[in-house]
């Protein structure tokens, strides 16, 4: 949608639906601009159209939270990386007639937030004292006031365009938002440029700002009021850079922006004076001069200088979308006892980042793989990775639109096209892997979409909200979005863990994005799409790795096995030796066995004339086998005991009989065994 002197045209011109057609249009995976949309959509009518009829507009609505997942989630028309922030465009689909499923790689349209943080070496200190119902507050020195470098750290227009350096423009706001709030309270810092007569010194561990309120009376508003401070003890905070740090003894929000009177107190110190030796602020000499207070004000504040262009500049070639903002982290208990517990007195201390951020295109490789079960539901994602090309030339050309107009009136259209139009009339082309979006107003949110083109809309307005609304306590907010502020203890439980470093700061922003776009977007193109079925049959076919059930076996936990098995092969063998070389007969060892019985030695020591002791089993059972003998007569048995098969022995004991019968036996080759039975 483009403005016209007095009316719009609702129509996107058909070189520009064909140019941001070209690129994708005979690739089955990869989405193109107009393949992205909005997943929910309601019709509208502009009476300023040189055509006033009903045209449809995006339309938000919270879908899922993606914070409880950790894993890459598969949504409708999406693949949602909810670890590190991203999605994917694919209308889905899986092979069918495959009994164990099977993996196979796509290559996906992917948005992604990109977000760096800066410590500003402040943090907020508040002490609670339910004792006699007073709340205190300051901000303290870490470092960033006493140790502030002199010099700024980037000075000019940023001119990184899509080699973009977030890290660098994060940390010139944050130098920023630390001069200004020194400029706030009054310091100096060593003869720097802005100190002003009067100022006093900092140091690591000094308070400022601090404040001291008592609590109302009234039970009710008491009640109120503590309920809404313990909660904001485990709650996460993302605004614009205003200077809210500013602002800690005004109680409810703040919209004025506090860096307006630290403005006006730098413009007095510097006197329009952008000759001064020294001074860090030389390069804006020629906005000091301009009769628009505004435009000096903007320009000196952290989130200009952080976003290199405003609402009111001409989108220049390439130029990314960036946005700036201030993260406050869930505060850490610095008292003695538990957390969870109510105490008198608690003090907490919450750290503040300074943040920039920005929405990148590419095309990412993902691998697919399902079980056997032609189940959406079993569809899962292996691997996300970056695609690899060939060369320089393989990597796909990016185009955007170039509108002639403010940031604030037009949104760009992007996408990958086709070499053709390299040089088109009307767009900027880049070739590269990546792509950072172009720069769109900051006002523009994700819930009042202006018309359905959400590839040009969505992702910048999931990060404006994200800044300005998610995690608002204001009721507008809240009915709109959803609280993103830490309200669940899934979501308090992250923030808490990644709002404790700067390096890790960074994914709360991705993550509240990626959320939004969750909500917001779908992606259309499918491996089944119309395009794909009308064509040929092997177009309408996509290769894939075929699961096969194959049954393996670790060797490691064969090593018992392997052992029994030599120590079992070695019995063996020694057996076998010894069957040759004695000529020994199974009939033999049974014999053997049998004469080496305890229970058949017993029973034939006290009664020799039932059974011979090497009869058959089966007749020594059925005869002397259930006989009972009770070993304390043995002795007298074996006294008077006649001679058998054994030597006559003396009046000796048994034990002496039992020797004496092992000592006359004869030797395996010349034993006179026979087939003996029972009587």
């Amino acid at each position: 949608m483009h403005m016209n002197r007095s009316t719009y045209d609702l129509h996107i011109p058909e070189n520009l639906t064909r140019i941001f057609s070209s690129g994708t249009l005979n690739n089955r995976t990869v989405s193109g601009l107009f393949d992205m949309q909005y997943r929910l959509w309601n019709t509208a009518i502009n009476f300023d159209a040189r055509k006033p009829e009903p045209y449809p507009v995006g339309v938000y609505r919270s879908v899922d939270s993606i914070f409880s997942h950790n894993t890459t989630k598969i949504v409708e028309g999406l693949v949602v990386d909810t670890v590190n922030g991203g999605i994917g465009f694919r209308n889905h689909s899986i092979p069918t007639g495959l009994r164990n499923g099977a993996t196979w790689s796509e290559d996906l349209t992917w948005i992604e937030p990109v977000t760096e943080c800066v410590d500003t070496n402040l943090s907020y200190k508040v002490v609670l004292n339910l004792s006699d119902f007073r709340e205190q507050g300051s901000l303290v020195d870490k470092g960033g006031f006493a140790h502030l470098a002199k010099d700024e750290p980037h000075q000019g227009r940023w001119n990184d365009g899509q080699d973009l350096d977030l890290k660098a423009r994060a940390y010139r706001a944050a130098w920023h938002n630390n001069v200004l709030s020194m400029i706030h309270f009054n310091l100096t810092v060593n003869g720097s440029p802005w100190d002003r007569p009067g100022g006093v010194d900092s140091h690591v561990g000094k308070e400022f700002g601090t404040y001291n309120l008592t609590i109302a009376a009234n039970d009710r508003v008491r009640n109120e009021r503590l309920s809404e401070l313990l909660s904001g003890m485990h709650r996460i905070e993302i605004s614009a850079l205003y200077g809210k740090h500013l602002g800690l003894h005004r109680e409810g929000p703040i919209s004025a922006d506090m860096f307006d009177e630290a403005v006006l107190k730098l413009e007095e110190t510097l006197s329009f004076r952008p000759d001064l030796k020294g001074n860090p602020f030389k390069f804006l000499g020629k906005w000091l001069q301009t009769d628009f207070l505004f435009v000096r004000k903007a320009h000196f504040k952290p989130e200009t200088v952080c976003q290199g262009i405003g609402g009111y500049d001409r989108a220049e070639k390439l130029a990314p979308h960036v946005h700036c903002s201030s993260l406050r982290g869930i505060p850490n208990w610095r008292s003695v006892g538990d957390p969870a517990a109510r105490h008198l007195v608690s003090q907490w201390e919450r750290p503040l980042y300074i943040c920039a951020s920005g929405i990148r295109a590419s095309v990412k490789k993902v691998d697919f793989s399902f079980n056997g079960t032609s189940d959406l539901e079993n569809l899962r994602v292996a691997r996300i990775e970056d695609k690899i090309y060939s060369d320089d030339n393989a990597k796909p050309l990016w185009a955007v639109e170039r509108t002639g107009l403010n940031v604030t009136r037009a949104n760009p259209l992007w996408g990958i096209v086709s070499d053709e139009f390299a040089d088109a009339q009307g767009v900027w082309t880049y070739r590269a892997e990546k792509l950072w979006l172009p720069a769109v107003d900051k006002r523009r949110n994700i819930y009042e979409a202006g018309d359905s083109v959400a590839g040009a809309n969505a992702p910048a307005g999931a990060l404006v909200s994200t800044i300005e609304d998610s995690t608002s306590q204001s009721t507008f907010a809240r009915r709109s979005l959803g609280d993103f502020s830490g309200s669940t203890y899934v979501m308090f439980r992250l923030w808490q863990q990644l709002s404790q470093e700067a390096s890790t700061a960074p994914q709360v922003i991705d993550l509240i994005v990626t959320n939004l776009l969750a909500s917001a977007m779908v992606g259309t193109k499918s491996l089944v799409s119309p395009a794909a079925t009308t064509s040929s049959a092997s177009s309408a076919q996509w290769t894939v790795l075929k699961h096969v059930k194959i049954v393996t076996y670790n060797y490691v936990y064969g090593i018992p096995a392997i052992i029994f098995l030599a120590l079992w092969l070695s019995a063996l063998i020694i057996a076998l030796m010894s069957w040759f070389r004695f000529k020994l007969s199974i009939d033999r060892m049974r014999q053997l066995l049998n004469r080496t019985s305890v229970g058949r030695v017993v029973t034939t020591i006290a009664y020799p004339e039932l059974c011979d002791p090497v009869a058959p089993t089966s007749e020594w059972v059925a005869t002397a086998g259930f006989k009972n003998v009770d070993l304390s007569e043995l002795s007298s048995i074996g006294k008077k005991r006649p001679r058998s098969m054994f030597d006559e022995v003396d009046d000796r004991s048994d034990i002496a009989l039992v020797s004496r019968s092992v000592s006359r036996s004869v030797s395996l080759r010349e034993f006179p065994f026979s087939k003996r039975h029972c009587s």
